[in-house]
This record gives C-alpha cells, sequence and structure tokens, in this order.
C-alpha cells in the first residue's frame, strides 16, 4: 500500500471515529500539540527544539495508538444466549427496537415488555419473520433448524402476535413477511442513535441446544462499520418483505381491549 493509500485510509479511519464520537481526546490533544510544536519552533529560545521534539513525540505515540486501535479492534463481543441478562432488561431507555428471525418468537414472548419499556412511551417497532405461506422456504428452514421446535406452528402464532400488537398500536407497530431464511437472526437496538448496538446470532444447523448459538454484539461507536453494514442488511430485507398493515375493523377491536 503506497504512501497515498495510506493517507487515505487514514483520513477514511479519522472521519469514522469522529462521526461515532471515538478517540475524540486524542485528537484534541493531538491538535494542541501541533499548535504548541508551531508556538514553540516560532519562539526565541535555546530550549525549542528540544520543547517542540518532545511534544511531536508525545503527539505522535498518541496519533498513533488511535491508529492501531483502529486496526486491531473490531468492537465485537461474541456470546452464546446464556451471556445476556433477561431481555426485559435490554429494554431500558429504548426508542427504537429493529428485530429478524425466522419467527421471532425468543423475542415475542416478551410482548407486555416491549409494550411497557418501548411502545407505552412512545417509541418504535419493525419486526421482520418468515412468511408462513411460503411452503418451500418454511420446510428448508425446519430443515436447518433444531428439531425441538413446531417452526410453523411457532410461526403462525408469532404472526398473529405481529397483528395484535400492530393492532393496538398501528403509528408504532411496523412488520413484514420475508420469502425466505437468510440464516441469521438480528436485534438492533437503538439504530440511529450513538448508542445504538446490535447482537447478530448465526443460526447453525440442527443445534442441540438453541442457546449454544454464536452471538456477535456489535456497538455503534466500537464498530460503526460493521454496524452500518448489518443495519444496512435489515433494510435490505425490509424491502424485500411483503409489509403487513391493520384493518380497520381489527385497530378499532384491539384498542378496545387494550
Amino acid at each position: 500500500m503506497g504512501v497515498l493509500s495510506r493517507l487515505r485510509k487514514a483520513g477514511r479511519d479519522i472521519g469514522a471515529n469522529v462521526r461515532s464520537g471515538r478517540h475524540i481526546e486524542a485528537y484534541a490533544t493531538l491538535v494542541l500539540g501541533v499548535a504548541l510544536i508551531v508556538l514553540s519552533v516560532l519562539d526565541v529560545g535555546d530550549d525549542r527544539w528540544l520543547f517542540a521534539g518532545i511534544l511531536v513525540g508525545i503527539s505522535f505515540l498518541v496519533f498513533h495508538t488511535t491508529l492501531t486501535d483502529t486496526r486491531a479492534s473490531i468492537g465485537v463481543e461474541l456470546l452464546d444466549r446464556d451471556s445476556f441478562t433477561p431481555f426485559s432488561d435490554l429494554l431500558h431507555n429504548v426508542d427504537e427496537l429493529w428485530v429478524y428471525g425466522p419467527t421471532a418468537n425468543s423475542i415475542l414472548v416478551n410482548v407486555a415488555d416491549i409494550r411497557r419499556h418501548i411502545l407505552e412511551r412512545a417509541g418504535s417497532v419493525r419486526f421482520i419473520v418468515q412468511d408462513p405461506d411460503q411452503v418451500e422456504a418454511v420446510e428448508a428452514s425446519k430443515l436447518q433448524l433444531d428439531d425441538n421446535l413446531d417452526f410453523l406452528s411457532s410461526l403462525r402464532i408469532s404472526v398473529g402476535t405481529l397483528r395484535r400488537l400492530q393492532a393496538g398500536y398501528p403509528e408504532r407497530v411496523r412488520y413484514a413477511l420475508l420469502p425466505m431464511n437468510p440464516g441469521f437472526s438480528l436485534l438492533v437496538v437503538n439504530p440511529r442513535r450513538h448508542d445504538g448496538y446490535l447482537v447478530l446470532e448465526m443460526q447453525g444447523f440442527k443445534d442441540d441446544n438453541i442457546n449454544d448459538r454464536m452471538h456477535m454484539v456489535l456497538d455503534r461507536q466500537d464498530a460503526s462499520r460493521w454496524f452500518t453494514y448489518w443495519t444496512d442488511r435489515f433494510d435490505a430485507m425490509w424491502s424485500a418483505a411483503a409489509e403487513q398493515f391493520p384493518g380497520p375493523d381489527s385497530v378499532k377491536a384491539d384498542t378496545q381491549n387494550a
């Protein structure tokens, strides 16, 4: 990689760090160090070159630590389901929640917490699940996933739960049906905020225990590139899915029963 390529890459890294709020102190120290170097060089005194050299060294070391961290750390935690706190604990201070899962039943069993912590506080949710009418895709998912789950029954229950949830909060709940399973599940918390993060679950094949699946936690501040990549994938899935809308009668009935 040539000098210009390295400079361009460093510029992109710096821009990404500044946009995500990372290493602001280091960059501020670098700018201050350069300014002091210039003032020191322009000053009159026998120690000006020594002082300037010290400042160059300190500034370079501080700046280099940010580049090393950018290259070496991808801001990823590797976990399994047993590593997570109860789902309700994740919902505090959540304005927006995006979820994709073949059935998303592990999230939708917490629908009361979603109502209380998000929807009743003017937050919003988007869910994507598989389309139960896509028979071949459903059969493929049944083959891939563990045998401890009645996949189609769970999927239909999830769609019914989403339909009722949307009927009660038509402006805050959106859901769509995807005609295939891409092989992962995705949960995104506060995707538009600087403190957003996501959990990516790899589904594997015929897991003995669903809790053993590998999870990657990507924090927007520490892994901005991959956070953006996976939120873009969610948007792409949403575009490929068929969004579902409540009928006026169901909205009225479910609102009265809420």
